[in-house]
Formats: structure tokens, C-alpha cells, sequence
């Protein structure tokens, strides 16, 4: 089964209300994704030879994937973004305003309003922002449950990263290293993006990107806009 995955970048600003929020300002969308095993031909059949961005966002993916899946097998409240604000139209001297709905967490992530005029994050091409509405609202119910209670319901729903709340995350500086880390011990992930020499290029663009922007603390938000059916 095939996939659209992204990654979200939120930056760390200025405390409101005493809150620390992080600010989601850039996208990294791989695309669609499907198993490595497809490029390598272990899937059967002939191999798949897309173009270079398709190969470099399914061989960035399983990179990630890799170290993902183990943490949702077993999750730490670290690897889950915080919460994620929500905003409604509030009406001040007779102007449209968005405000924040309070969070109430140690920590909020914030998407923006979804209005195409003023974020430059919003996704045109399918007329909504990712995470959708309802995703977001699945994850703050998820995040606001206390330990033992959220693993428990993580344990019973089986969870899986790709379709299920809540959100991971992790820091872009980490990202990187794991990348890093399937170069130099010549992953079958990096092995494929070698061969094409748009895919290798990608590969590394978003590498150094991610090590730039991990410097300054930078996280990513791990996005599967196929698998998100909501507003």
C-alpha cells in the first residue's frame, strides 16, 4: 500500500503566555511512497525505476521509517509532538481574528490558520493543510492522557505511525544523523538513491538541510496527508 508522506518543520519562538510554541514554517514533501523492496525488486515482478525526486522520497522515507517504527513498538512521551493549537474566528472591532483556543500543555506546536492568503505553508494542491483539523484534535485528546492511560490505548489500538494519532516527531538535527547513519553503513535505502544522481543530490540537499536547521533546534512533524481524511 502506498503512502504521501512530509515532513513539517516548526521552529522554536518566543513564549506566549508563559508557553514555549513552536512554530511550524517550512514543508518537506517527499511525495508518494512505496516499499524499497519495489526499487530493489524483492517485491517480485520487475523492478520499479521511477524518476529521481519519486526514488529519493521513498528512499528518505525508509530511512526514517526504520527508526520510527521501533519507537511506536515502544513510545516515550518525547517522541510525540505537543500539543497542537487550534484556531477559531474571533471577531474584534468588527475584524475576523484568529485566536488560539488555550492548550493548556507545557508546550504547543502552531500550524497557522489554514488561510491561503497569509500562510505560506498552506497546501494548494489539495485545498487544505495537513495535519487536517481532525488529526490535530485526535492527537491533542491523545496527548492529554496521563502515561500509563496513553500507552494503554496505544497498546489496544495497535498503533501505527502512518495512520494514527498521536504525531511523531523528532528533532531535524536527528533526522539528519539517521541519514547519515544509512550512508556510512551503505543501507539498501541510500544504495538505491546512489544510483540515480537527481535522488543522491535530493538525498543530501535534505540531509544538510535538516543538520542546518537542526542547529537551532528545529523539529519535524512526521505527515501522511493520504492517510489523513480530515478538514
Amino acid at each position: 500500500m502506498g503512502f504521501s508522506a512530509r515532513l513539517l518543520v516548526a521552529y522554536p519562538e518566543a513564549q506566549s503566555a508563559g508557553i514555549p510554541i513552536w512554530k511550524a514554517r517550512e514543508v518537506i514533501d517527499f511525495g508518494d511512497i512505496t516499499r524499497l523492496e519495489k526499487l530493489t525488486g524483492e517485491a517480485g515482478g520487475s523492478p520499479y525505476n521511477p524518476n529521481g525526486h519519486t526514488r529519493a522520497g521513498i528512499c528518505a522515507m525508509r530511512m526514517i521509517i526504520d527508526r520510527l517504527a521501533p519507537r511506536a513498538e515502544n513510545p516515550r512521551r518525547e517522541w510525540f509532538a505537543p500539543d497542537i493549537l487550534v484556531y477559531r474566528e474571533h471577531w474584534v472591532d468588527g475584524q475576523a481574528r484568529a485566536v488560539a483556543e488555550a492548550a493548556g500543555a507545557a508546550e504547543c506546536i502552531d500550524c497557522g490558520t489554514r488561510n491561503p492568503q497569509t500562510d505560506s505553508i498552506y497546501d494548494e494542491r489539495r485545498g487544505k493543510r495537513y495535519p487536517s483539523l481532525r488529526r490535530i484534535r485526535e492527537h491533542n485528546i491523545m496527548i492529554s492522557l496521563e502515561d500509563d492511560e496513553l500507552w494503554e490505548r496505544l497498546k489496544s489500538r495497535q498503533y501505527h505511525i502512518i495512520s494514527d494519532a498521536p504525531i511523531m516527531w523528532a528533532p531535524c538535527a536527528e533526522i539528519a544523523k539517521w541519514m547519515e547513519e544509512d550512508e556510512l553503513g551503505g543501507s539498501p535505502a541510500f544504495e538505491q538513491a546512489a544510483k540515480e544522481a537527481i535522488s543522491s543530490a535530493l538525498l543530501i540537499g535534505w540531509r544538510e538541510y535538516l543538520r542546518a536547521v537542526g542547529a537551532v533546534d528545529a523539529r519535524a512533524l512526521f505527515l501522511f496527508p493520504s492517510c489523513d481524511h480530515g478538514i
